[in-house]
């Protein structure tokens, strides 16, 4: 006998179990004004999925989907776009501008610091810059002398480069030194446009050679890195773009829409961490700050022909998912499907349903407890 769970039924299961009806229902319609008209789009469905007491019906029709995964991550500035800035020697660091903050903007060929004479004779910027300066000099007057006695073949053509080569390393060190150098001692300039993002010396303090005084990121480049859980991992190429939100503005921005490209994803991971990157590069925009955290939609690429429903249409039941059919009678029957991508509202469908067919999308769960309630023989349970 064919399984079917007739309307009937399904009303005064749902009475049973506790249906409440709103106010424009109670006393004006018979009970079987709980199942609606069915419509023809996931869209005209989704308006109605407010309402778990009444049941929806949708009609299949293949349409363009993709997968979406919903992760967290974080905005990074691009490696190109961070320029490191070191002592050159050692010193008392002193800040030529009061107001050099984070975030503050700099220009390219503004003094950031300066470092002013170190404790130790070897450390001292000026006695190191005078000792260069003598040792270009000397240099200089070797290769002017040497030019005029390569004339006359009264030194060797080899001498004669080795003296020139001497020079031009003494020249180029002397003029390093030069174009860092004021009467306080030495200065250190940036190289570059942009903002401070780290500063990691203070006012007055002694700094050693080669210690890390600050970093200046260009209004350029940023990275928008997605850390997704590893079962993902076998959908990882799958995605070509992202959406995302930040956590202080509900504006959503596109990585497409900022120029945004797939730098990578990664193929390995750390022992501790459950999470593999997924790396965008999108261009900087002054409302996205490096270092905040973001909720994150990676876009797979769209596809057509898909068979999608709602998530509301879908039930379980020991690990395996089904939907509820109504047929041309108005009775229902549960169908086995296989899902594939996740928008996070719609679910593509691999196997089981056909367009054309009519799935409930709202009140599955009070079908599921008419089919309960019901005598009827499970030979058409798929």
């Amino acid at each position: 006998m064919k399984k079917t769970i007739s309307l009937i039924s399904i009303v005064a299961t749902i009475y049973m179990f506790g249906c409440n009806h709103t106010a424009k229902h109670n006393n004006e319609h018979p009970e079987t004004d709980h199942v609606h008209e069915q419509t023809d789009t996931t869209q005209e469905a989704e308006d109605h999925y407010n309402d778990e007491s009444e049941i929806q019906i949708l009609t299949l029709k293949k349409q363009e989907f993709r997968d979406i995964l919903k992760t967290t991550g974080v905005i990074i500035p691009a490696r190109e776009n961070v320029q490191s800035y070191q002592a050159q020697s050692s010193g008392f660091i002193h800040f030529v501008n009061n107001n050099l903050v984070l975030g503050s903007a700099v220009k390219k060929g503004d003094v950031l610091f300066e470092i002013q004479g170190g404790i130790l004779t070897d450390e001292n910027y000026d006695l190191k810059f005078h000792e260069i300066k003598l040792e270009y000099e000397k240099n200089k007057m070797n290769y002017e002398r040497a030019s005029e006695l390569i004339k006359d073949r009264i030194i060797s053509e080899e001498k004669f480069l080795e003296i020139k080569t001497n020079f031009k390393n003494a020249e180029s060190r002397y003029l390093v030194y030069l174009e860092n150098r004021n009467q306080n001692g030495q200065k250190v300039i940036s190289k570059t446009t942009g903002y401070i993002h780290e500063i990691y010396a203070s006012e007055g303090e002694y700094i050693n050679a080669g210690e890390k005084l600050a970093t200046v990121i260009t209004r350029n480049k940023l990275i928008l890195q997605a850390d997704v859980p590893q079962n993902h991992f076998n959908k990882l190429s799958t995605f070509t773009s992202a959406s995302f939100t930040t956590s202080y503005s509900n504006k959503v921005y596109l990585s497409e829409a900022l120029n945004g490209r797939l730098l990578a994803y990664g193929r390995s991971t750390d022992e501790s961490s459950f999470f593999t990157p997924v790396s965008f590069e999108i261009d900087y925009h002054t409302d996205l700050l490096p270092g905040s955290f973001v909720e994150i939609n990676l876009l797979g690429k769209p596809f057509s022909g898909a068979i999608v429903v709602p998530k509301t249409a879908l039930m379980e039941e020991q690990g395996k998912i089904y939907v509820f059919l109504q047929n041309e009678d108005g009775d229902y029957e549960r169908r086995y499907v296989e899902s594939g991508a996740d928008d996070g509202k719609f679910v593509q469908i691999l196997a089981g349903l056909e367009e054309n067919q009519m799935v409930v999308v709202t009140g599955a769960y009070h079908v599921k407890l008419a089919s309960i309630s019901t005598d009827l023989p499970d030979t058409h349970s798929h």
